[in-house]
């Protein structure tokens, strides 16, 4: 018996030999080569996977003559970036190989044409994700858009492929006499030399005196490529040191950032901090409250007619820029159709992008003189303008606010300053990633920070007397795991912390900074942490929607703790949930042993948002109000007596096409376009044959129930509850 084993051992053995002997040179030239093969798979995956990505090559096409020099930037780059693969392949062969090029071995033929094929992957993923996004593109525009892309991308292709040809054919024939040299090569032309090696020079010093402006310049894909270019140009030249010396610089570089941070040396993510004339000892919620409620200037009209005072708790998903998208555009628009609107909201629940969305409105109720936004007042009541059908001057003004470029900057500061930091022993705040985001915020509303609201401190952001809503704004503490919103008031009765446990008594954080921490999810946004002076520990803070990414548990905790104040003051408070709903996953077959954990925990704090919003279904109406538990009788889905309002995004038009709006910060117009549609306009509200089971796909064609959503908040500011 151990003699077969014996015999199978060694038959195996030799079947193995068999079958790497051929492929052991293609293996000893790829290790060889590892700098192109690497970065060439990467900046494919990178170009064509994430939906964030072809989303800004769809923006890129809807706005090609404004983004025409970030157009250009990009495809200079990326053909520098092919040109330089291949070059830098070329060059690693023939200075630490070129004695054996003449060999005619599968070794010789891989040093020949590994460089030819990754120098080409790049463009032609490009190429195919400009395809891709055209493909996926819906919508009035879509037409146009999709031309465009469809267009570039094979233009793209046809080039990237005769560059291909070229390098197969650049040695033979009339140019064979022109690249004789290429024997003797052993450096880097000094040409090349001079415009890689000052590139990452150039884009530090760029990125890091204008971080809004260079970025938005040269675009995403321009800061990508030129990424990747640098890595290929830099690597290059360590792996012929490291095969010539021995000297390990990659591995060092490594080393010494593993142990950074494995130490937490040079963590730059402190959250900004802003002094605050206001802040005192925080006011807790429910005195708030009855304060707010106090000075309500509206209350008689509603006292007349012998009906309740409505007040609204608002919960905004997260979601990237779709979701602040959607947040902005539902508050703004029902802030146009009704002018006391904004004096009703007592509070507004957000995580993420949905935090974004709301800071953006909140800060637009106090005025935007440069885009016609008067300021709201807490004044007497005034009718709801039922005539109005299309986006009014606070809709407008959050629509172009939400319309500039947020995501160059930040993955600038992803892949250049923050980026340089992880290398660098000392933390530069300066450097860090999440205030780039911070401040493209800033830039887009478009004034000096002096007279900007998102740059007051959250304590400064609410007061009893006036109508910017208290902003709830979810971060997760990531030492505990805890629920921890920014808020400008104590939730100390909820058992809720806010930022005020953190802090020294005088500071606080600005609206935009509360705002970015509610939304910094998965790494291309970093952890923030406060740090304890006295114990020098750091508490820790990502996105809201690691604990729940609906809003509404931070919302119910706020209404349950307020219910009593309200009845016991002629007010009713109704929830109003911003949320989005995907079609029903399929089972993914890829990848599913590996990537199972983690799917399972990005499904998971996306059910735990659709339980709290069962859970406030369930303990804030009943299943038929005016049925008396008959629910037969339930005709209705919509009854006004219901006290949980919903703005749903679907994941279907309309007309049944898949919708897809990507987890990023930069939207089409397109997709904007698709938001406002779905946010709906009261006039499209028919409750007829409408049932609480219906799903949106087998609605009636003259049925919104987004519609109906701001129809019946509309009765209840004119008529009360």
């Amino acid at each position: 018996m151990w003699r077969a084993i014996i015999y199978l051992c060694l038959a195996a053995e030799k079947l193995l030999k068999a079958i790497y002997r051929p492929i052991q040179g293609l293996v000893t030239a790829a290790l060889l080569l590892r700098v192109q093969v690497g970065v060439s798979l990467v900046a494919a995956v990178v170009l064509v996977v994430p939906e964030q990505v072809r989303e800004v090559y769809r923006a890129l096409a809807e706005d090609a003559g404004a983004q025409l020099t970030a157009i250009i930037a990009g495809f200079v780059m990326f053909g520098a970036l092919t040109y330089l693969i291949w070059y830098s392949g070329r060059w690693i062969t023939l200075t630490l190989r070129q004695a054996e090029l003449a060999k005619k071995t599968i070794e010789c033929r891989s040093f020949r044409w590994i460089p030819r094929v990754t120098a080409i992957v790049p463009g032609l993923a490009l190429g195919a994700a400009l395809l891709l996004a055209g493909t996926e593109i819906t919508g009035s525009q879509s037409g146009l858009v999709e031309n465009r892309l469809h267009v570039a991308g094979v233009l793209l292709i046809l080039a990237t492929s005769g560059f291909g040809l070229w390098t197969i054919f650049r040695a033979r024939g009339p140019m064979a006499e022109r690249y004789k040299s290429d024997a003797n090569l052993s450096v880097f032309r000094p040409s090349l030399i001079v415009v890689f090696g000052l590139l990452p020079i150039v884009l530090f010093v760029a990125t890091f005196t204008m971080p809004i402006v260079f970025p938005m310049m040269v675009g995403t894909m321009f800061l990508i490529g030129a990424f990747f270019a640098v890595t290929v140009f830099l690597l290059s030249i360590f792996v012929v040191v490291f095969e010539r010396t021995g000297a390990p610089i990659i591995v060092t570089l490594i080393g010494l950032a593993f142990l950074w941070s494995l130490f937490d040396i040079n963590d730059n993510h402190a959250i900004r901090t802003v002094e605050s004339a206001e802040r005192k000892v925080p006011q807790a919620i429910d005195r708030a409250f009855a304060d707010w409620l106090d000075a309500r200037e509206d209350r008689d009209h509603y006292r007349n007619l012998g009906k309740r005072y409505p007040v609204y708790v608002v919960a905004a998903e997260g979601g990237g820029m779709y979701a602040a998208h959607h947040a902005a555009i539902f508050l703004a628009r029902l802030q146009d159709l009704c002018p006391t609107f904004a004096q009703h909201v007592f509070a507004i629940s957000g995580v993420s992008g949905g935090s974004v969305g709301a800071s953006i409105f909140s800060g637009l109720t106090a005025g935007h003189k440069a885009r016609d936004v008067t300021a709201v007042s807490n004044g007497s009541f005034r009718p709801c303008d039922n005539r109005l059908n299309s986006s009014g001057h606070m809709e407008l003004a959050a629509d172009d606010i939400l319309s500039n470029d947020l995501i160059s900057p930040l993955a600038a500061g992803f892949l250049v300053t923050d980026f340089t930091q992880r290398f660098l022993p000392v933390p530069i705040p300066a450097l860090d990633r999440a205030r780039a985001l911070e401040d493209s915020i800033l830039a887009a509303w478009g004034t000096g920070t002096n007279e900007n609201p998102l740059n007051r401190p959250m304590s400064a952001t609410w007061s009893a007397e006036g109508v910017m809503p208290a902003l709830l704004l979810n971060t997760t503490e990531v030492e505990t795991g805890r629920r921890v919103p920014m808020a400008p008031f104590s939730l100390a009765p909820t058992k809720l912390k806010t930022q005020h446990h953190y802090l020294q008594s005088n500071d606080d954080i600005s609206l935009v900074t509360a705002s970015v921490l509610s939304a910094r999810f998965t790494y291309l946004s970093p952890a923030g942490f406060f740090l304890d002076e006295e114990t020098g520990k750091k508490a820790r803070f990502v996105d809201g929607g690691y604990f729940e990414n609906s809003g509404v548990e931070t919302a119910l905790d706020v209404i349950e703790q307020l219910q009593d104040v309200a009845t016991g003051n002629g007010a009713e408070i109704r929830l109003i949930s911003l949320l989005y709903t995907e079609e029903t996953a399929s089972a993914r077959r890829y990848w599913g042993e590996s990537l199972s954990p983690v799917r399972a925990l990005l499904a998971a704090r996306l059910q735990r948002g659709r339980l709290a919003q069962y859970r406030a279904d369930n303990s804030l109406s009943s299943p038929c109000p005016n049925a008396s538990g008959d629910a037969s009788q339930c005709d209705d889905a919509y009854d006004i007596t219901d006290p949980v309002r919903k703005s749903v995004l679907h994941a279907k038009g309309a007309d049944g096409e898949s919708i897809s709006f990507p987890l990023g910060w930069k939207l089409s117009g397109n997709s904007r376009a698709l938001v406002r549609e779905q946010v709906g306009w009261p006039a499209q509200c028919n409750l007829r044959n409408l049932r609480v089971d219906t799903p949106p796909e087998n609605l009636p064609s003259d049925t919104h129930n987004n519609a109906c959503t701001l129809r019946f908040i509309q009765l209840e500011l004119e008529n009360g509850v």
